[in-house]
């Protein structure tokens, strides 16, 4: 009977998770992102196609794991490991990862962009955006070798 009880909390806990990232992923960016996207997606042009950024905002909402929006540390190492397994980067080490999550993190702070005072340390969509585009960029440059 135990173990009945944990595969239905488990099922119930995943269904939740999936149907709370599809639904946000069909909703429009962010407000407090919205002009951030803007101009990541005027600079990249098409070198962001539009699957790509679908892409990365259902990445982002389905590791977003208390739902609050931000994704943590661990959240985001988690998410592109998915991302290598799928084969749609080559996962980097999690040093690499750490690092490019440290310098969102610090970009966001140079900006002035204040966050909840819980997600200091988390991304938000768009800082996600940012670091899974520099770690796209390193992937390509090594799988171009």
């Amino acid at each position: 009977m135990y173990d009945f009880q944990i595969l239905f909390f488990t099922w119930v806990s995943v269904n939740d998770q999936l149907d709370y990232s599809y639904e946000r992923s069909l909703d429009p960016v962010p407000v407090d992102s919205f002009n951030e996207v803007t101009e990541i997606k005027r600079q990249l042009g098409t070198k962001l196609p539009e699957a790509a950024f679908e892409l990365c905002k259902r990445v982002f909402f389905i590791f977003d794991e208390d739902q609050n929006g931000f994704i943590s540390r661990s959240e985001v190492q988690r998410g592109i490991s998915y991302l290598g397994v799928e084969g749609l980067i080559v996962a980097p080490s999690q040093r690499t990862v750490d690092s490019v999550f440290d310098s969102c993190i610090e970009m966001r702070d140079k900006k002035g962009i204040e966050v909840q005072k819980e997600a200091k340390e988390q991304l938000r969509f768009v800082d996600f955006l940012r670091l899974f585009l520099t770690i796209k960029a390193v992937s390509t440059s090594v799988m171009a070798r």
